[in-house]
């Protein structure tokens, strides 16, 4: 059984009580609209792999060395947090700035449809936009990212989020047990560059197996040397241009071109990066010139291509991106979910057939480390 009540404070406050389980104190984010958020679309389209649906509009997940719970309803959006050693506060602006709450995503979303006469990719995001609501880059911890999409190569999101469990849960700390399930830190890559190769492949892990082991050792070595003792999060106030950070990142076993913009996006704010997988490129098919069926993506498509998604949507453009990866995304299920007779005919270019959508595929033996532009794009 549970219970709720209420005090008031200057922010929001609440305790719910879970059955003697667990005391949750739930404290306003200070969103309100869904535009500028919306916890649905940002925390299960497949760019962190660690948050759980566990009622309608409620996320389970784990940040750092904390089980967050985040609730979003009509009054807007509320956290709660184990184990609570550091304020509310504190926790306010960790969340403020992993959802990056300073940017202005409804400003956006105007910008990003192109005003009076828009391309045809801007009309593409209008209708995008219709349906994909309040979805933001999240600002993740860049190892756990890294490793995310190590995990990510020829996979979809249901198995890259059981690899993510299964590194934290047989490498990372026990934080607490909720509900019957136990929480586990990310594990830290000093633990990860110790793990035995075998012990993930009977995980799982398959060929991934000695990436993860393999970049966890190179970064152990880097990060000797790095400032704070973190060479991936030291790239994030570096001055490298996107082409500079890219070549860095694929230098790490296991880590290809995609992968590297992956991480480079979600976590070391590279706003204009675009990873392209089959749906981008399905994209570019469509709305690029000197494209047909025919074509192959090369490393110089590569950069035709992030180079078309700046010129349509600007700095942010692997903002916007994502949005459109995730209405491709809706539009494909909905298809897959409809009788044949209620189909609306061929397409003109249409995606490939139903293969479970990841964010990056297979990782090219000796990585492609072409120009990708400018920090600004």
């Amino acid at each position: 059984f549970f219970f709720v009540y209420c005090h008031g404070t200057a922010v929001t406050t609440c305790i719910t009580v879970f059955g003697g389980d667990m005391v949750w104190e739930w404290h306003s984010l200070g969103v309100t609209s869904r535009e500028e958020l919306d916890l649905n679309s940002t925390l299960t389209c497949g760019q962190s792999f660690r948050w759980k649906a566990v009622n309608t509009g409620e996320f389970i997940g784990v940040l750092g060395l904390f089980i967050v719970r985040l609730r979003q309803d009509d009054e807007g959006i509320f956290f709660a947090y184990h184990p609570c050693t550091v304020s509310k506060e504190e926790m306010f602006r960790l969340l403020h700035d992993y959802f990056q709450l300073d940017v202005s995503l409804t400003r956006l979303y105007e910008h990003w449809k192109g005003g009076p006469s828009p391309t045809a990719i801007q009309e593409e995001f209008t209708a995008a936009s219709a349906c994909i609501k309040g979805l933001r880059i999240l600002r993740q911890p860049p190892e756990e990212c890294l490793f995310s999409f190590v995990c990510s190569q020829n996979n979809n999101i249901k198995r890259i989020a059981g690899m993510i469990e299964k590194l934290a849960t047989n490498y990372g700390h026990f934080i607490a047990k909720v509900d019957n399930t136990k929480h586990y830190s990310f594990p830290s890559v000093a633990t990860l560059a110790r793990a035995k190769e075998q012990k993930l492949r009977d995980l799982g892990f398959g060929y991934r197996a000695k990436y993860i082991t393999a970049a966890a050792r190179e970064l152990v070595a880097r990060n000797s040397t790095a400032p704070e003792g973190n060479w991936l999060l030291s790239l994030r106030s570096e001055s490298r241009t996107n082409s500079e950070l890219i070549n860095e990142l694929t230098k790490l076993t296991g880590v290809g071109r995609k992968v590297a913009d992956c991480v480079a996006l979600f976590s070391l704010d590279r706003t204009s990066l675009v990873p392209v997988d089959t749906h981008v490129w399905q994209m570019a098919l469509r709305f690029m010139d000197g494209l047909d069926d025919k074509s192959t993506l090369t490393a110089k498509r590569y950069d035709s291509i992030y180079n078309f998604f700046v010129s349509s949507f600007g700095p942010y453009c692997g903002w916007a991106h994502s949005i459109l990866f995730a209405a491709a995304i809706h539009r494909k299920e909905l298809a897959f979910s409809m009788p044949k007779s209620q189909g609306t005919g061929k397409r003109k270019r249409s995606a490939s057939p139903a293969k479970p959508h990841v964010r990056a595929s297979k990782v090219p033996k000796k990585p492609v480390s072409p120009k990708v532009g400018s920090k600004n794009g």
